[in-house]
């Protein structure tokens, strides 16, 4: 019966039956402990469990077990949805409202209605990405029709061109604090992108 203080003694044998000569060399042995993982509940924590996984996520290839090893290039829409957070999150693909001509993003009703303070229906928002520039911006909620709409009416357009967003690109935006409302906005570009970046979203 096999016991954690088990030890095994392995035999090499050769075609004709032969055990091997084997080379002499003292192996250091190491006790590993069991860690149990914790899963993050503070935006500080997730933070930096993101930034640990940062450069993986925004790879432009994964491994399909299917194709045997071949890469498969995936979506923007498709990295972004499968990124991990403990938060919560909403995932937009850019379309052309949102980087070029208007540039007035739109976010999700229902994500808003949840996460923002609907007493106030304007206030100043600051673009911030991992180098530490900022932009400063607007956002606005407003009765349209039958729901609620939130949107960020100036200051985006700053973000969007500073950080070369393109029609197709997709952005997960994390929500890491809703006392300030703080987003991690992680992109993932089209494959042809020269760039790939995570930046932050920072609402006051």
């Amino acid at each position: 019966r096999y016991q954690r203080t088990s030890n095994f003694q392995v035999h090499i044998f050769e075609k004709n039956a032969l055990e091997i000569n084997y080379p002499f060399q003292r192996v250091a042995t190491k006790r590993v402990s069991n860690v149990q993982e914790n899963k993050p509940t503070s935006g500080e924590n997730c933070r930096v469990a993101q930034k640990r996984k940062a450069n993986s996520s925004f790879e432009l290839h994964h491994i399909d077990k299917k194709s045997k090893g071949k890469q498969v290039i995936t979506t923007p829409i498709e990295r972004a949805k499968s990124f991990k957070t403990c938060n919560p999150s909403f995932v937009l693909v850019m379309g052309a409202s949102y980087v070029k001509s208007r540039f007035l993003l739109t976010i999700p009703s229902k994500f808003g209605q949840t996460h923002f303070d609907l007493d106030k229906k304007r206030g100043d928002i600051y673009f911030q990405v991992l180098n530490g520039r900022v932009w400063p911006a607007r956002y606005s909620i407003r009765m349209c029709s039958i729901r609620l709409k939130f949107e960020l009416t100036s200051g985006w357009k700053e973000f969007a061109k500073d950080n070369d967003l393109k029609v197709g690109d997709a952005c997960n935006f994390e929500l890491i604090s809703n006392t300030i409302l703080t987003f991690n906005v992680h992109i993932f570009r089209q494959p042809d992108s020269d760039n790939t970046n995570c930046s932050t979203l920072k609402l006051n």
